[in-house]
């Protein structure tokens, strides 16, 4: 399957077709599907969309070399946004998420520059994904604040 047809499948019917592959359960399949629009753009291939969509299943327990460099660059500004995420109230949108980070980056004095990466570091394990507000609001607030603090505490 091409990245035209990809594009154009139906989410559920997308997800269902991946979820196999990555071992998901009925609740993670609501995930995986709600997850598809932030996936789709930047995927070619099935293969290339299941393994874009392991981190929202499995929370990363190792960062990559670029994720890894980024985390010791710039790791603590997670400290600077934790306790404005979780603030936040929930449902968590990727709207109410991307304000959020941007506030507190404005507060702090730092640049988004300086708070987006490490976050997305935190979030995914790797430097590369969908825009870190939609995955955010995907995860949900539990599972981003875990996420985040995993390198807050290391």
């Amino acid at each position: 399957m091409n990245a035209h047809y990809l594009r154009a499948l139906d989410n559920d019917k997308l997800a269902a077709l991946i979820a196999p592959s990555l071992s998901a359960s009925a609740a993670e399949h609501i995930l995986l599907t709600r997850a598809m629009d932030s996936l789709k753009p930047r995927a070619h291939t099935l293969v290339e969309l299941a393994k874009a969509a392991e981190f929202y299943l499995v929370a990363p327990t190792a960062y990559d070399e670029k994720a890894t460099a980024t985390l010791a660059k710039n790791g603590t500004n997670l400290s600077l946004v934790l306790p404005a995420l979780s603030a936040l109230a929930e449902p968590w949108t990727p709207e109410s998420v991307k304000t959020a980070i941007h506030e507190i980056a404005t507060a702090t004095g730092k640049k988004i520059g300086e708070v987006m990466p490490p976050l997305r570091a935190a979030i995914v394990g790797t430097m590369s994904g969908p825009d870190i507000p939609d995955a955010m609001a995907i995860l949900g607030k539990t599972e981003s604040i875990a996420r985040i603090m995993r390198p807050i505490a290391a």
